[in-house]
């Protein structure tokens, strides 16, 4: 695998679509086999796919949680949901929840693929200490700020619990908006929002 970072415009609402564009235009000079596209927000890159390179071999389009935005932007989503079902030779759900939105919104069927990680052993345990931690003594979460992946939900139960452990919510996003204000509202002493964490190995 080779990894190419390309440039995006750094605007929240064109970021992402900026970024996928430009990927889409650098994979289709290597002929691939496959092309997988994340986000039906994304879906203008595949059609661009179709523009510059009429002979695709197989295109994926991987759908996520309903975007949250308002008036233009939330019209915008639902087009790109519709061309999405339109354009891409698969289409694959990260949940169940998704599948069955899409089921019963544009009557298609998605491929249910689940995230997952391998279950390992930090071999850096002292990476810890400078969050106020200690093995075994916290709960963990790492995912970006957005309603559909549920931080907040996470804070609020973790408020009923009766337990000496801290919790840690460890991800964000890009640009701050009404969710992720709420989510840092609901801190305390014992809630560490560490933020986005790279680790060079």
């Amino acid at each position: 695998m080779s990894l190419v970072y390309l440039p995006s415009l750094r605007r929240k609402s064109l970021d992402t679509l900026s970024h996928s564009l430009l990927s889409v235009w650098h994979a289709l000079r290597k002929s691939f086999d496959v092309y997988m596209v994340f986000n039906a927000a994304n879906s203008p890159a595949v059609l661009l796919a179709y523009i510059l390179e009429r002979e695709l071999q197989s295109m994926l389009m991987v759908l996520s949680g309903n975007e949250e935005s308002g008036g233009i932007g939330r019209r915008y989503y639902k087009l790109a949901e519709w061309l999405s079902t339109k354009l891409a030779d698969r289409l694959v759900s990260d949940s169940r929840g998704i599948q069955n939105y899409y089921r019963k919104t544009y009557g298609v069927e998605s491929t249910y693929i689940a995230y997952g990680a391998y279950i390992t052993s930090s071999q850096k345990s002292n990476l810890l200490e400078q969050y106020g931690l200690q093995p075994n003594e916290y709960f963990l979460q790492i995912t970006r700020f957005e309603p559909e992946n549920n931080p907040l939900l996470t804070i609020q139960a973790y408020k009923k619990l009766r337990t000496g452990k801290k919790l840690v919510l460890i991800g964000g996003v890009p640009y701050p908006n009404p969710y992720t204000e709420k989510i840092m509202r609901s801190s305390d002493a014992n809630i560490i929002l560490p933020g986005f964490i790279t680790i060079k190995r």
